[in-house]
């Protein structure tokens, strides 16, 4: 008996698991507000953050260095179980809840190499899904963790 309930438990954990995803890497707003307009080197800039995502070249000389970081969590809910049950699961319940994050840092050297400009955008979205029928999207932001 002790065995069927364990097992039961298990499947419950492996059909409502989660999924994350993540690229890049972590930019924290401490290392941004270290950066200097008129100071700050390129070299000092990817050794803080490492080697740009992107870097495009305007007729001037300048270049825009372009920093990328975004996760996502979901976790789906138990009621997804339902889904297993013919008609009325598959139809009407399931869903999943989880949260997002983007994070952009663009900084504009001029040609010698100096910090001219930069722009930092951190922004996290909580999402909630329903089931197929049944099915409603929300996104709700929220403050971003540290």
């Amino acid at each position: 008996m002790k065995k069927n309930l364990l097992s039961a438990a298990l499947l419950v954990g492996f059909l409502t698991g989660c999924a994350s995803n993540q690229v890049g890497n972590k930019i924290e707003s401490t290392d941004v507000s270290q950066i200097k307009k008129g100071v700050t080197t390129r070299a000092e800039v990817e050794a803080r953050f490492g080697a740009p995502m992107q870097v495009t070249m305007a007729g001037d000389g300048k270049r825009t260095l372009f920093y990328q970081y975004s996760s996502s969590e979901a976790h789906a809910s138990p009621s997804a179980l339902l889904y297993l049950i013919p008609v009325y699961g598959g139809l009407y319940n399931g869903g999943a809840k989880g949260q997002s994050r983007m994070q952009q840092l663009q900084i504009v050297v001029n040609n010698s190499n100096i910090v001219e400009d930069y722009e930092f955008n951190d922004g996290a979205t909580a999402h909630e899904s329903g089931g197929f029928l049944g099915t409603k999207m929300t996104s709700t932001p929220i403050a971003p963790s540290p």
